[in-house]
């Protein structure tokens, strides 16, 4: 999932973002650096981030890609941020889908 957001962010979505999200899957701890409608993620620890979200990354898929609630992660820190994290992401479209 982590992998996916660096490749599918709306750089329109992000802009004047300038935030660190965490997120902890188990034992693995990432962080998430968004700024200039960017996204850079590494292992690392969560002490500063503005806010962590903790579950299974497929769920975190779910959340992100599949519209699910945001209440199926652990969120801690600033939830609207959390939101809007959840946003700036585009699938694109299926192959044959009319459009």
């Amino acid at each position: 999932i982590l992998l996916s957001c660096r490749t599918m962010i709306s750089e329109k979505c992000a802009k004047g973002i300038d935030a660190r999200i965490g997120f902890r899957f188990g034992a693995d701890d990432y962080v998430a650096r968004i700024k200039k409608g960017g996204i850079k993620i590494a292992r690392g620890p969560l002490g500063d981030c503005d806010v962590v979200l903790s579950g299974a990354p497929a769920i975190l898929a779910a959340v992100v890609y599949g519209g699910q609630p945001l209440d199926l992660l652990g969120v801690t820190g600033d939830r609207a941020l959390a939101e809007k994290f959840t946003t700036l992401f585009v699938l694109p479209p299926k192959v044959g889908a009319d459009g």
